[in-house]
């Protein structure tokens, strides 16, 4: 222990210290930032008649790799299959809300064992003209 963690923690009795290894990883990570997609989706009738751009953030919280040494995507969810996934989805035809994309978007990452948590943002940047983009963001946790 170094010498630091011995002087803060000289008081305490030695029994209750509990000393983490810096290298347990607790939690990872998997994101997908700024996917930019063309696809059907809106309620107005505009919407419906011509694809539009939407960008789909993606932040998946994913029980860590207990086997990293072996090296091998098969150990890991992959985000190049979550982007696959989200683009197939986005192909699948024309959605009204995005909130449905985001749902469906959701239950796609919780297909997956390892996923813990995603959150999915969807952004609409030409559909106001005043705005930089409008949408909505979701949580969903097992």
């Amino acid at each position: 222990m170094g010498s630091l963690f011995r002087a803060v923690t000289s008081g305490y009795d030695n029994q209750k210290v509990v000393e983490i290894r810096s290298s347990e990883i607790v939690e990872q990570q998997i994101f997908v930032n700024c996917l930019e997609l063309e696809m059907s989706i809106g309620v107005l009738p505009e919407e419906k008649l011509t694809k539009q751009r939407v960008i789909i953030e993606a932040d998946i919280t994913v029980a860590p790799s207990g086997d990293w040494q072996a090296d091998d995507v098969k150990n890991v969810v992959s985000y190049a299959d979550i982007v696959d996934d989200i683009k197939k989805i986005a192909a699948e035809g024309h959605m009204n809300l995005v909130e449905t994309f985001a749902q469906k978007i959701i239950q796609a990452c919780m297909a997956y064992k390892d996923v813990q948590q995603v959150s999915i943002s969807i952004h609409k940047p030409d559909i106001m003209a005043d705005v930089d983009s409008v949408g909505v963001s979701m949580t969903a946790r097992r």
